[in-house]
């Protein structure tokens, strides 16, 4: 599901913000690789405010709902990723490579 709103004041300036939400069945734990035999449960959301290339002057985030998975085998957390942008990172790929 995708919501987008406008003129939304982030950080004192008006911005565009989607929100999106990113969920999914694992295959394994991602920390040891145990095979998701039923063990692997949702275990909550992390927001994360990603940084999208400014559109018409006007700055764009993506309020990204990840989903967070317990392994139940090894008591271990992880959370869904995508490709868009680096683990432990709120900067896109693509704002990057405009950067370079």
């Amino acid at each position: 599901m995708v919501d987008v709103q406008d003129d939304v004041e982030v950080r004192g300036q008006l911005s565009t913000v989607i929100y999106g939400t990113l969920s999914y069945t694992p295959r394994c734990c991602e920390k040891y690789g145990h095979k998701n035999e039923g063990h692997i449960h949702k275990h909550g959301k992390r927001i994360s405010r990603l940084t999208l290339l400014k559109s018409q002057e006007s700055y764009v985030y993506f309020n990204l709902a990840k989903q967070r998975y317990k392994c139940q085998y090894c008591q271990s957390t992880f959370t869904a990723s995508t490709n868009i942008v680096k683990e432990n990172c709120f900067i896109t790929n693509c704002v990057k490579l405009a950067i370079l």
